[in-house]
Formats: C-alpha cells, structure tokens, sequence
C-alpha cells in the first residue's frame, strides 16, 4: 500500500512537470521572435515576455538553448529602429547627407538628438571647416528658425574669414526672428561676431576689409563710439577726408573720444581747403554751439547742433507759434533723459544761410529747458560735407557730391 502511494505520488509529479514544460515550449514558439529576444537581453529583469514572474535561473537555461542562441539579436540592432546611433555614426564619419535623411522629417525626440549631435560635433572639431559649413547649411535649410545652429554657422563663417556672408546670414536670421527675447540674443551675437570680425582684420592689417565691415557694424550699433572712430581714422587714411569728417562729427562731444576726434578733425581741416564752402557763423552756448535756421522758409529759430543726433528735433510751441505744425506719426526717441514720446511730421524746407534741404521729416519735442527752438541733427548736417571750426565758431557747408 505504501509502494503504491510512492508510486502515483511520482507519476503525478512527472506528469505536472512534462505538462509545465510541454505548456512552456508551445507559447514560446507561437510568440514573435522579437519578444523572446527581448527577455533575453535584459537578464536582469524577473518579468518574462508576458509579464509573468520568471526566476533569473529560467532565463539563463533559455539563453543557453540553441534556438536563442540562433534567432536572438539586440532590439536596437534590426534595421531603422535606432535611428538616433545611427545619426551619430554618420555624423562622425562625416557623411553628411546620409545623416541629413536620417533626419529628416523625423519625431521630435529624434530631432532634438540630430540638433544635439551637431552641436557637439561642433565642439568636438569631429568635422573640418568645409564640411562643418555644409552641415550647418544644410540643416538651416530644413530649419531656418534655428538660433543655435544658425549662431554657431556664422561663428564658422568668421572662423573662415567669410566676414561679409556671416554678416549677411545673421540680418538674415533676425528678420526670421520675432520673439523678443531671441531678437536680443542675435543682436548681441551680431555685436560680438563684428568684434571678432575686427580683431581679426586688424591682426592682418587688412585695411581695406575693414572700412566695408565697419560701415556695416556701425549701421547696426551707430552709437558705438569705439567703431565710428576707428572707421574716421582708416578714412582719413585712405584720403576720404570728408567722410572721415562726416564720422568724427557723431564723436566731438563723446567723453571718451571727443578729444582725440577734434585732434583728427583739426588736421582734416588744415589738409582742406575750404574757399568753395558757405560759412555760417555759430553762436557758442557752453560746450556746444547754436545756429540760426529758416524754417519752413518763414521762420528764424535758434537750433543748437548737435551731430550725435540722427533725427532733428524742433519744440512743438515753436511750431505753433510759426504755424508749422502739423499732425503725424507717433514715435518714441531715446534722448539723454531717457525715451520720450514724440510726433513725426514733414517740414516743407530748412536753411542755413544758402544751404536748403527740401521736404524733411523732424521730431516734436520739448526745448524749453535747453532754451532754443531745438537740436539740428544729422539728417541735415549729414547731407552735407562740413566742418566744424570750434576755435573761430564757423560751420563750413557745401553739399555733397
């Protein structure tokens, strides 16, 4: 009676086990082969394919089976699935259109990755200076918006003294620019690229590079004061001596530079001669001078010059009282005292002595403090070749050719 019991007792046992395995066998042969190769790759884990407990002891005997051995292969190895090490890999064999389509039109993760790897390629120097160029165009053609990219190509631009296109590319990405914030950034990358730009030239001497490259910067930062001396002194240089004196006058007065721009302004004078020039006597208010102006051909004011101003200004009760005022455009100027709100209107003419300029737009604005009618500004003077002789108080005009 004992034996028999033994006996069914193990029959049940062995039973259970072959159908266990049997079960086992026949599930994993109907899933796809994906899964199991999943399970296999990560050992560690104590979930099988569906979830199930699986003891880390059962994983390693199906890892040991001939099957697994024949049909697994790593999930981020099958072809197209792990596009991100795939756009790594081109990128450092430098094959720059096989990355490009990896990247194109993809998901915004893979996307992110593409950017990332640039950039970090960049820092790397894993490309030279043509191919990094390339990259970086082609990728802004797809993505123009892109303010990193696009900084770090004009960067290359004038690492590769491509001064003018690296320019060109960055008026380019702020027009393309509209949040304020990233408006700022490109300008103050504008600031810093022309600076390096500069540096860079004046290192090689390279004269005639640079009048064109300070034209341009002083355009986009005309207050500058630094930038604006040196293009007067490379005019002066040059021969342009009237050009020089047209930017030594935005700096008579600066704190820093006023006296070495009236020392270069001095000697375009004595180098110039001045017979063919309308003189028109100032009268000197402190450190600066006043002249009288025809305005609107019916009127005498008192404007005092100022050649740091781009726009003139006239008092609003001045106009009025000559009934020159009109309505206009409403605008926003940074003075001295900080920005001021403003009118914009046309003004039939403006003389001094027989110097007349046509159909002008000038500011409204409060001189009652300054005690003139206004500032005359360089939308006038700048129409002009003149000299300014601050020892015998006479400003020497004769239009420009």
């Amino acid at each position: 009676m004992f034996r028999t019991s033994l006996l069914l007792i193990f029959g049940i046992t062995v039973g259970a086990v072959l159908g266990w395995w049997t079960r086992g066998e026949l599930e994993t042969a109907g899933r796809p082969q994906a899964a199991v190769a999943k399970a296999a790759v990560n050992p560690e884990t104590t979930k099988g394919p569906d979830n199930v407990a699986v003891s880390p002891q059962i994983i390693e005997e199906i890892s040991e089976s001939p099957v697994f051995a024949i049909e697994s292969v790593p999930i981020d190895e099958f072809p197209g699935v792990d596009s991100k090490r795939s756009v790594a890999i081109e990128l450092t064999a430098a094959n720059i259109d096989d990355f490009m389509t990896l990247c194109s039109g993809q998901s915004d993760s893979t996307m992110d990755h593409c950017r990332q790897q640039i950039m970090e390629s960049n820092r790397r120097e894993d490309l030279d200076m043509g191919q990094a160029i390339y990259l970086h165009q082609q990728w802004l053609a797809e993505n123009p918006s892109d303010i990193g990219i696009g900084i770090q190509y004009a960067q290359l631009l004038i690492d590769g003294g491509r001064y003018t296109e690296a320019l060109d590319y960055l008026d380019q990405l702020q027009s393309q620019t509209s949040g304020e914030s990233d408006l700022v950034r490109v300008q103050q990358w504008q600031f810093r690229l022309g600076q390096q730009a500069l540096k860079q030239l004046s290192l090689e001497d390279d004269k005639l590079l640079m009048l064109p490259l300070l034209d341009r910067l002083i355009v986009m930062v005309p207050d500058h004061a630094p930038w604006r001396f040196a293009l007067a002194q490379l005019q002066y240089d040059a021969g342009k001596l009237s050009e020089s004196l047209d930017s030594l006058g935005y700096l008579l007065y600066d704190n820093v530079f006023g006296e070495r721009a009236q020392a270069l302004y001095d000697s375009i004078i004595d180098r110039m001669s001045l017979s063919n020039y309308t003189e028109v006597p100032l009268l000197r208010k402190g450190n600066h001078f006043v002249v009288k102006a025809l305005v609107g051909g019916r009127e005498q004011m008192n404007l005092l010059i100022d050649t740091g101003a781009s726009l003139t200004t006239i008092d609003k009760r001045s106009l009025k009282r000559s009934g020159l005022l009109q309505g206009g455009q409403p605008i926003t100027l940074n003075t001295a005292g900080g920005r001021v709100a403003s009118t914009l209107q046309p003004l039939s003419s403006l003389s001094l002595a027989n110097q007349t300029l046509y159909n002008l737009k000038i500011a409204t604005l409060d001189h009652s403090q300054n005690q003139v009618d206004g500032l005359l500004g360089m939308d006038y003077l700048g129409q002009f070749d003149f000299v300014l002789d601050q020892d015998q108080a006479i400003l020497f005009l004769t239009p420009k050719q």
